[in-house]
């Protein structure tokens, strides 16, 4: 099993989607590696008709802000009914200890996120182009609850015991 960093439980908030609107969440990744794929859940209110593709940028905005773009996903259509979702093709390194804003963006409004009331909360950016993701975060709002959304990583090689012969 690869390890996550995230949100990986179904939450009982929703938050809307539409074209070209982002929503990020910020999460700590406890073991460095290289971040293949970021899954988001939609509710399962969400009907069929639009992609999303995951993001993740760095934690080095102005006043707790997500700031510049590390990696944008492949797109993933959203289906009725919604579900845990991946959006793949990624390969950022991610450091052990550092937080990072992951989330994703959508091309329409029919789906719709699922979160979880209160924790970290989120920020959103208003349109920013969901064929190319803008590479430096605008926060348009925050959001107060917070995305099930997680990535998934490879871990870095080593950490292990040594042995020394004497």
């Amino acid at each position: 099993v690869m390890p996550t960093f995230g949100d990986t439980t179904a939450g009982g908030d929703t938050f809307p989607c539409t074209n070209d609107r982002a929503v990020l969440s910020k999460f700590t990744c406890s073991t460095s590696g290289t971040l293949t794929q970021i899954n988001v859940r939609f509710d399962s209110t969400s009907s069929a008709g639009a992609s999303f593709k995951g993001l993740i940028y760095a934690d080095d905005g102005a006043g707790n802000t997500p700031g510049t773009r590390l990696g944008v996903g492949g797109a993933t259509a959203v289906g009725a009914g919604g579900g845990d979702l991946a959006s793949t093709g990624l390969s950022v390194s991610v450091v052990g200890g550092t937080d990072y804003w992951i989330g994703g963006v959508v091309s329409d409004f029919q789906p719709t996120f699922q979160m979880d009331s209160g924790g970290v909360g989120g920020s959103r950016m208003e349109a920013t182009t969901y064929a190319s993701p803008a590479a430096s975060w605008t926060e348009a709002a925050t959001t107060s609850s917070t995305m099930n959304a997680y990535g998934t990583y490879t871990e870095d090689a080593g950490g292990g015991l040594a042995w020394i012969r004497a």
